[in-house]
């Protein structure tokens, strides 16, 4: 599907090419429908890294992580039609930042690098139970499981040992406290602090008797990235907070550093 113009805005923050590079890179202008690989590496508004292709972008020592970020599986460029939306399913945050850059390239220089400016307005088609998501503000969780052996080794992979970590919820991991011929014990440790992060924002975690209650802080305008999708703390109250999934960033704009490059054909991303 050919992108619409008004999907996203792009605004050309600075057109700089790299050295030895001509006015318009090195290959020409890319037009609609040229195959391209694009590397890019994307801040949101406060100028933290939301996404990038570049594995030594993330890992700089010093560099500030937006709520957005999630680390693909693969640092790599994106494989992509110019001036086309590539097949989705989900519309996630990935999905649309690859639509974004698809329509960004078109009229660069192939080999140019270029700022651009990805203004995410409201996603057609998204509403009711597809854009909004109620949450509870409290979570609940055991502060001890007992699993077979077998169930463990079918849930890991390995065989128990005492002592290692095992995570259901990242927020509040576990460790392996006994280890019998049939049973595996998880225990659940309070956080030093008792307070713990979560996509949500913080959650201040208190005793429950045989559990533990995560109490989520959740702010409205808090962008958070939910698996594949991004979205907005649009509502709160005591019981419950609502997340807006009708923006593609969560409502951020994002500035990428662009480059993109002509290929023979376009891969899977």
């Amino acid at each position: 599907m050919e992108l619409r113009p008004y999907t996203y805005m792009l605004a050309y923050l600075a057109a700089g090419c790299m050295a030895g590079c001509a006015a318009h890179g090195s290959g020409g202008i890319i037009a609609t429908g040229d195959p391209v690989q694009v590397v890019y590496t994307c801040f949101d508004g406060s100028g933290a890294l939301a996404a990038t292709s570049d594995r030594a972008a993330a890992q700089k020592p010093d560099v500030k992580m937006s709520h957005l970020f999630v680390a693909p599986r693969e640092f790599s460029p994106l494989m992509l039609t110019a001036g086309t939306r590539p097949e989705s399913k989900d519309r996630g945050f990935d999905d649309e930042l690859a639509a974004g850059l698809a329509g960004a390239v078109v009229g660069m220089g192939a080999g140019e690098t270029r700022s651009v400016e990805l203004l995410g307005g409201p996603m057609e088609g998204v509403s009711g139970a597809d854009r909004y998501l109620k949450m509870a503000t409290v979570r609940k969780r055991a502060k001890e499981l007992r699993l077979g052996r077998e169930e463990y080794l079918t849930r890991t992979g390995r065989e128990p040992e005492k002592g290692r970590r095992f995570v259901l919820d990242p927020a509040l991991p576990g460790v392996i406290e006994e280890v019998t011929e049939k049973e595996v014990v998880i225990r659940f440790p309070q956080p030093e602090g008792g307070v713990v992060q979560t996509p949500f924002g913080p959650g201040k975690v208190r005793d429950a008797g045989d559990q533990w209650e995560i109490v989520i802080d959740a702010a409205v305008g808090r962008t958070v990235r939910s698996g594949p999708l991004a979205g907005r703390i649009s509502e709160v109250n005591e019981r419950f907070f609502t997340i807006d999934y009708g923006y593609p960033f969560g409502g951020e704009s994002l500035r990428c550093d662009v480059k993109a490059e002509r290929t023979k054909q376009v891969g899977k991303r």
